[in-house]
């Protein structure tokens, strides 16, 4: 996935493949939290988070803009 910023130079989405894989599985395939879970072997809460994660850097990425991880990384920005 690129993406053309103002100045027309194309820059890579910066989502890992893990987060692109639960991303793809989740709204692709519409496949539940709990089955993406068991097929990577990990918690459900573990996948909510990479799609919240996920959700977060390519909305960022599609505005242009920086995606901030986490409260002190807020505060830094401000």
């Amino acid at each position: 996935m690129t993406h053309t910023s103002t100045a027309g130079a194309r820059t890579p989405c910066p989502l890992e493949l893990g987060k692109r894989r639960v991303l793809f599985l989740r709204f692709a395939l519409d496949w539940p939290d709990a089955l993406i879970a068991a097929r990577d072997g990990v918690t459900d809460r573990a996948v909510r988070h990479r799609v919240e994660r996920g959700v977060g850097k390519l909305a960022a990425w599609l505005n242009g803009r920086s995606y901030i991880d986490g409260y002190d990384e807020l505060e830094a920005a401000t």
